[in-house]
Parts: C-alpha cells; structure tokens; sequence
C-alpha cells in the first residue's frame, strides 16, 4: 500500500512551484541551482519527498522569498493537522531537560503547543533568558 503524502508537505510543495514559476524557472535550472535532479524537484512539488529545514531554507534564497512564503494561505483545515503535545514533552524536546527558574515562557503557560510552532523557541529561548536575568526587567 503506498502513503500518499501529507497535505502540508503538498502545499508547501506546491508554493515552491508557484515561486519557482513565476520567477521563469523550469525544475532542471532549480535542480541545478541546488545540486539535484529535476525529478527530486518533482519529488518536492507534489509532496512526494518531505522537505527539511535546511531545504526550505536553500529554496528559500534561491526563490527570492522568505521560508514564510511556503506557508503562506495554507489552508485552515491543514493547522489542526500538526501534532499536538503537553508542554512539558515540547520543553524536554527544546532544552534536553527539565524546566528550570521561574521565567513566564509560553510554553510553560500550560496551552497545548502546536509541534510546527516551536522551532522558534529554540531560538527565543536564550534571549528570553537573558532578559528574565536583567536587572531592568526583575519583579519587585
């Protein structure tokens, strides 16, 4: 029995051919530009291959477009697809460990956190920090 792909894979998929179209670009020249096969291009825009993050990335700069754009008008319907896990599993994924210090963070606001969203935790996290650490920003 053959998986057929997932539906954000698809869409995302299918905004790298948007892109990819408008600009005048056939899958050989993009292939090229990224060290692939045209058909692994073809792969990407039906969904038929999941595209990592460092991928999106590359066609990110190569399309001109923000990592964003490949998003962009996702259908509703698609949001209630993403995993959904207890903070407490998102924090032990993020930092490795267990929650430590008394930092208001979102994840630990007890909502159920979106798998797809917290990425950019990973990110926000030493900066969040450091000012949890301000003296400026201390609770008196």
């Amino acid at each position: 029995m053959r998986k057929s792909p997932h539906p954000v894979d698809v869409h995302v998929g299918g905004r790298v051919k948007l892109r990819r179209k408008l600009l005048g670009m056939n899958q050989e020249r993009l292939g090229d530009a990224v060290n692939l096969t045209y058909q692994q291009i073809q792969k990407y825009e039906r969904g038929a291959t999941r595209m990592g993050g460092s991928r999106l990335y590359q066609f990110a700069l190569l399309l001109d477009v923000p990592v964003s754009f490949f998003f962009d008008d996702m259908p509703a319907d698609l949001h209630d697809l993403a995993p959904v896990v207890e903070p407490s599993q998102v924090w032990q994924t993020i930092c490795g460990g267990s929650r430590g210090g008394d930092l208001d963070h979102p994840i630990r606001s007890g909502a159920r956190t979106p798998v797809m969203f917290v990425g950019i935790h990973r990110y926000l996290l030493p900066f969040e920090l450091k000012l949890a650490r301000s003296p400026a920003t201390a609770h008196g």
